[in-house]
């Protein structure tokens, strides 16, 4: 694991605007993806994370997201 990688905490808002495709944000979720920021979470933090984006757009897209996390973050 690389140390000098950037570890970061997202608010739920802000992580809900960084993963559209057309995201002028998108860059950030990017390089989360590419492993140049890592995302740190609790299990708290994605069950807020899963509550929000369910409301804000649907259980399918909380899920795929979640799994995705998980999967990515460990």
């Amino acid at each position: 694991m690389n140390t000098t990688v950037l570890r970061i905490v997202l608010d739920t808002n802000i992580l809900i605007a960084i993963i559209g495709r057309k995201s002028p944000f998108r860059w950030i979720f990017d390089q989360i993806i590419a492993g140049q920021l890592i995302l740190c979470v609790s299990n708290e933090i994605l069950l807020e994370y899963q509550e929000i984006l369910e409301r804000k757009t649907s259980e399918e897209v909380a899920d795929n997201l979640i799994h995705f996390l998980t999967i990515h973050l460990l």
